[in-house]
């Protein structure tokens, strides 16, 4: 099992560069402006071959990031995207979990399903929101293994920008 943490600046040479390994998973955690990710995804030739005809997951595919993400990943010709819905799989659950790789069988995963709510709540709910992401962040990671998928991306954001920031902005 191979962990990699990967910054901006070094994710157009590595993101889709890495050969496919037996009984391996790749994780690449994203620590970069989300949306720096989505134009990579766009613009990058490696990209698009990697995912042809690929079947495709995405956790949070029904999100704000998601379903840009869905739209970038629909040009790139995958065999399959299917959104992993949170009214069908709880990602906290492992039994849900295990399901939804039974159910969906893919090849990559685009994880980025969490439990949000704003920092509001999250300041006032910190224990929750902490354990249920870092349970579904294992659950989603260790099943990816289990079942041999090639590629696991999973894509952490936070909302901790003031509310004055001006956009477009710059990481």
């Amino acid at each position: 099992w191979i962990y990699y943490q990967i910054h901006y600046s070094r994710v157009k040479q590595n993101l889709f560069s890495y050969p496919k390994k037996t009984n391996m998973v790749y994780l690449v955690h994203i620590h970069c402006g989300v949306f720096n990710l989505l134009i990579y995804i766009k613009n990058n030739k490696k990209m698009t071959n990697f995912l042809k005809n690929k079947k495709i997951s995405v956790t949070g595919g029904e999100g704000f990031l998601g379903g840009h993400l869905i739209r970038l990943l629909e040009k790139k010709n995958p065999k399959k995207i299917s959104i992993v819905r949170h009214s069908e799989y709880d990602l906290v659950n492992g039994s849900d979990v295990q399901r939804m790789y039974k159910d969906q069988n893919p090849d990559v995963v685009f994880h980025l399903a969490a439990t949000v709510g704003g920092i509001g709540v999250n300041q006032r709910n910190p224990g929750k929101f902490f354990y249920e992401n870092a349970v579904m962040n294992l659950q989603v990671i260790h099943n990816a293994y289990l079942t041999n998928v090639e590629k696991i991306i999973s894509i952490g954001t936070v909302s901790v920008y003031p509310g004055d920031t001006p956009i477009p902005f710059e990481e």
